[in-house]
């Protein structure tokens, strides 16, 4: 298991929880364009996070 330093780790919760709201807010349609691609970067950014770390495991 990698070793996950604590100001990485609240990134990482911070991260996971905005894109949860964005995708919330997204799914009733109450997002403007702008917020709703910011929200896509996030997500990508979780998932080339999670890919690496997936990498490491393996």
């Amino acid at each position: 298991m990698p070793n996950i330093r604590g100001h990485w780790l609240n990134e990482l919760r911070e991260d996971v929880v905005n894109a949860t709201l964005v995708a919330i807010l997204r799914n009733k349609g109450d997002l403007d364009a702008r917020t709703a691609a910011a929200g896509q970067r996030g997500w990508a950014s979780i998932q080339a996070a999670s890919k690496a770390v997936a990498a490491l495991h393996s």
